[in-house]
């Protein structure tokens, strides 16, 4: 459906001033940084991959976790002017607090185009103003996660992956839900509330793995630089239930391949379960992965509960 618009290890070290060479996720709040790594894309060689964390380092909580009910409007904002004439972006939770290259990943909303700035041809002048709206499944049982903006962008000398972390909690549903932060506009509120309805009709398997690229062998091998010459916003080759083009679709160039070996497993993926409010590497109350279903010709239901309710496993986003 498609809308408008293990050992201890050394946390990672917030940074004193942050580099506005690129951009960096400004809501929900990200993870502490290492030095001025935030701005920067993901290694070529994804040895930084995923949320920019070495391997010998964990994500640390910056001040508290961002608290996002279920259901309800969400704003995503970002800061930085080296917007690169915008592109094509990412919302997702992976299964694990503390990822890792081989978690799993399910994304929650696309952005193509215009992300993480809208109709720009290249940088900005001067704050970037642009918010976008979204909403956390019903399929996403209440829990601590590690949610994650990545970005591809539409100009640039190199194809590049950036991406950034942000500790959240997710809640059941408030009965007076707030109608997005003071930057969420108009516009954003209509995304959040079309992505909401667009998750209440999905399932599990609407939920895609995470598009990965442009990290060498990481992504096995997979780049967007055939967008990236002409200079024009992919358009993923699965975005999920949940997708927005901003800019309109004319521009946007079908992405041929996905450098995520899990994106091509069959069948839906496993469900996320729930983390406590433990911040460590370790989830509470491991369970192991539930077996992939047997393949089928009939229709999925998805009207019950049972069908759409994510409930977490681990394998230790």
């Amino acid at each position: 459906m498609r809308f408008s618009s293990a050992p201890a290890a050394t946390p990672l070290v917030v940074a004193s001033v942050v580099s506005y060479a690129h951009v960096v996720l400004e809501n929900p709040r990200p993870f502490k940084f290492l030095d001025y790594g935030a701005t920067n894309p993901i290694e070529p060689d994804g040895s930084n991959f995923p949320c920019k964390k070495p391997a010998d380092q964990t994500l640390v909580v910056d001040g508290n976790r961002t608290v996002m009910a279920v259901g309800e409007p969400q704003t995503l904002s970002f800061s930085g002017k080296a917007v690169h004439g915008g592109g094509s972006c990412q919302l997702s939770l992976p299964r694990d607090l503390q990822p890792t290259p081989d978690s799993s990943w399910i994304v929650i909303h696309s952005i193509e185009g215009g992300c993480p700035a809208r109709n720009k041809r290249g940088n900005l002048n001067g704050p970037n103003v642009d918010v976008y709206g979204f909403a956390i499944p019903d399929t996403v049982a209440p829990g601590d996660y590690s949610f994650a903006w990545t970005w591809l962008n539409r100009i640039g000398g190199q194809p590049e992956f950036y991406m950034n972390c942000a500790p959240i909690t997710v809640v059941a549903p408030t009965a007076n839900p707030e109608k997005g932060g003071k930057r969420a506009g108009a516009a954003a509120r209509r995304a959040a509330a079309a992505a909401a309805l667009a998750s209440k009709r999905a399932d599990a398997s609407d939920f895609p793995e995470l598009f990965m690229a442009n990290m060498g062998a990481l992504s096995g091998g997979c780049t967007t630089g055939d967008a990236l010459t002409r200079q024009c916003p992919i358009r993923f080759p699965n975005p999920g239930a949940s997708v927005e083009p901003p800019e309109g679709e004319d521009e946007l160039v079908d992405q041929p391949c996905n450098g995520n070996p899990r994106a091509a497993a069959a069948g839906p993926p496993p469900p996320l379960p729930p983390h406590g409010p433990d911040d460590g590497a370790e989830p509470t109350s491991p369970v192991e992965p539930e077996p992939e279903p047997e393949p089928s010709s009939a229709k999925t239901e998805t009207a019950q509960p049972s069908d759409t309710t994510l409930t977490m496993t681990t394998t230790t986003v």
